[in-house]
């Protein structure tokens, strides 16, 4: 766990030191390559891909909990209660019959 930690603090030491870099110096070596990275055809695609991803997982974890917040407004403001979901268990039932011995 500790070389992963490191690993985190020197990328986020490496993204604050080249945004600062690039604010002094926009038009600088380190802004010059970090555009030429991002502009790269491969990246700005794996970069759609990625928001459009995030976007449709952000979508169904808000609907999710928009739709407990509405369940528990209704609870407290009328007194409905909900539903419990019920724990369905997935079984399969499989015969043992004793192995016939030979004697």
């Amino acid at each position: 766990m500790g070389k992963k930690m490191i690993a985190l603090v020197g990328i986020g030491a490496g993204y604050v030191l080249a945004r600062k870099e690039m604010r002094d110096n926009p038009t600088g070596p380190v802004a010059t390559a970090i555009n030429k990275v991002t502009t790269h055809p491969s990246v700005v695609k794996a970069s759609e891909a990625t928001k459009a991803k995030a976007q449709g997982a952000l979508k169904k974890q808000g609907e999710a909990v928009t739709d407990k917040v509405a369940d528990m407004v209704k609870e407290r403001l009328f007194g409905v209660e909900r539903k419990p979901e019920p724990d369905y268990v997935d079984v399969q039932v499989e015969e043992v019959r004793p192995a016939d011995t030979h004697r």
